[in-house]
């Protein structure tokens, strides 16, 4: 996939530039005089080579988020923006959306931005071009045309999905729409959720039916992230926020599409938790759909940011160079994800006798370590203390500098051999292959849907127990720990499996949203100011309102984005989602 990811940003796409740029166009036509440095638009579908440049630059549209600190993961109780000028973060954590006033978008830093209604319909627009195109071309075989289509049907149905879990129902669109040449009948109506969750759903199936197991490049789609993607969406489907009805048979569907996953036997858990995001275990067995790290970027001698220059400490010891500014710190961790880790009994902090207050981070199960710095944690060359009156992490309550404001920092999916920001912008990058969707998804998916549509039988404890004893992880299963557990509590522990597990893995502003539990979060985002008793030697920790987070508990309309009035004013058969 590397190749590909090369191809796409380099002098062959430049080729193409003018190609891409019409089909994604509907007011622009080519010329009536072919110029000759330009490749024709019967050229690009006679050839497979070309034709994949095409099909390439889809795949880029992909999100990177291992060269990003702008995602969704950053409105929720899990981390939080550390400045106030990172304004979409502030938008939603105040509740303060509307259809004037909503999130923008930046291309700053390849930053993700998942939610731009615009930016996706694009992509989708690009993917019906490249299947009309393919299958009106009479040069490329049929063979081609089968396993080709059934990748750009997948990317269209990711980037539906990617949609539909932000704004709820949305129009369906197969074809590439022109309105010099339909006029009005470009305009859509939206479908409902479970219409639009049936298109995205069907999409993944027929790509799934013409997918091979094994792709020869890797990073391309696979019959397995066809199937897993398939299962994700009807999960959104059968969730409380689209089957407020709670129909049984929604969450039967997608357990039966993840069940197909696990059943290929093709996928396992690896033995590393951290080290799934480092470069050393790229083409690893949990990895099902990953994004490849295209680089050297074209953009490499302006700021080029990767995870290891954005998150871990503020500043660390590198020797030789002492203490030095390691990290901009985009996000930080909060108390309440802190507190949601396990013990190393796989108990919570409230269950287990292991938890002692007065040393919050002894005992704790390993991916707690692999993926908080806490104060006193080690790190590198020395050790990280932001504790009232350090010269270099204390915490910042005040939010003026790239400090942490809640007491933490993330440690999950970079690698710390790479020296943060002194690295950037041409030294040593983590090409580590983000994991769009891992095994764990895939079995955290299933034992969700299973457990809501019968409860929790030997399978939904099998696919939770496969996480907690990950050789790396290694805590009790549910039965070592609990016994028999009903439904509900088996509901409350997938639900906090999930949230660990795919911590700062983007998924966990959706889960909030598709759960509805918005309710049940605490009314603030909480940190903690540790002190040292210089006398008694002893740390105390002061818990503290960092800011409020009322964006769901206030208002349930706030569980979908509103439409921008940009995106309203231009299809006038859009309706706004409620409440805005």
């Amino acid at each position: 996939m590397k190749n590909i990811k090369r191809a796409i940003h380099y002098s062959l796409i430049m080729v193409l530039t003018t190609v891409i740029l019409t089909f994604s166009s509907c007011k622009e036509k080519w010329l009536d005089i072919e110029p000759q440095d330009r490749v024709s638009e019967d050229a690009v579908w006679d050839k497979p080579s070309v034709a994949d440049l095409f099909l390439n630059d889809i795949y880029g549209f992909l999100p990177p988020y291992r060269t990003t600190g702008w995602w969704s993961e950053s409105w929720t109780d899990n981390c939080m923006n550390v400045q106030t000028w990172q304004g979409q973060a502030e938008i939603v954590r105040s509740g303060s959306m509307s259809p004037s006033n909503t999130l923008f978008t930046i291309k700053r830093y390849d930053a993700v931005n998942d939610w731009a209604w615009d930016a996706n319909f694009s992509y989708i627009r690009k993917c019906n071009v490249f299947i009309q195109k393919v299958r009106q071309s009479e040069a490329l075989t049929s063979e081609y045309k089968t396993g080709r289509i059934a990748e750009a049907k997948f990317l269209r149905a990711w980037f539906y999905m990617t949609t539909f879990k932000y704004f709820g129902g949305l129009p369906i669109i197969e074809e590439p729409l022109d309105q010099k040449t339909q006029g009005d009948a470009i305009f859509r109506e939206r479908a409902t959720a479970q219409e639009t969750a049936a298109f995205i759903s069907r999409d993944c199936q027929e790509a799934a039916d013409s997918l091979p197991v094994d792709q020869p490049e890797w990073g391309r789609i696979t019959k397995g992230a066809a199937l897993a993607l398939k299962g994700y969406v009807e999960l959104l489907a059968a969730s409380p926020l689209s089957n407020p009805d709670g129909n049984t048979e929604l969450w039967a569907k997608a357990a039966a599409s993840y069940k197909q996953v696990m059943d290929m036997a093709k996928y396992q858990l690896t033995d590393y938790y951290h080290g799934l995001f480092v470069e050393d275990n790229n083409h690893n067995a949990e990895m099902i759909l990953p994004y490849v790290i295209r680089y050297p970027l074209a953009n490499e001698d302006q700021d080029t940011r990767f995870l290891e220059d954005l998150y871990g400490p503020a500043n660390a010891i590198i020797e030789p160079f002492g203490v030095v500014n390691y990290s901009i710190v985009e996000s930080a961790p909060t108390q309440d994800l802190v507190d949601a880790y396990r013990m190393k009994d796989g108990k919570t902090i409230t269950e287990s006798p292991l938890y002692d207050a007065a040393h919050p981070y002894e005992n704790r199960e390993p991916r707690f370590y692999e993926s908080i710095i806490y104060d006193g944690a080690p790190f590198r060359d020395g050790f990280i203390y932001t504790r009232k009156g350090d010269p270099y992490n204390a915490v910042d309550r005040a939010r003026t500098s790239w400090v942490t404001p809640t007491g933490y920092y993330i440690r999950k999916t970079y690698d710390e051999r790479i020296n943060g920001l002194l690295e950037r912008p041409k030294g040593k990058k983590n090409l580590g292959d983000w994991p769009l969707i891992r095994y764990a998804d895939v079995l955290l998916g299933y034992a969700e849907a299973q457990n809501e549509a019968v409860g929790p039988d030997q399978s939904v404890l099998d696919a939770i127990n496969q996480i907690r004893t990950r050789a790396d992880v290694n805590i009790p299963t549910i039965q070592d720990t609990y016994g028999v557990v009903s439904k509900e509590q088996m509901r409350e522990i997938i639900r906090t499996e999930r949230r660990i597990e795919l911590a700062f893995e983007d998924k966990r502003y959706t889960d909030i949203t598709r759960w509805k539990i918005g309710n049940k979060l605490q009314g603030f985002v909480r940190g903690v100011e540790p002190s040292l008793n210089t006398v008694t030697n002893q740390i105390s920790y002061e818990y503290f309102n960092v800011v409020p987070q009322s964006y769901i508990i206030t208002n349930d309309k706030n569980y979908r984005l509103p439409i921008p009035l940009s995106i309203m004013e231009k299809n006038p058969k859009l309706t706004q989602n409620p409440g805005y």
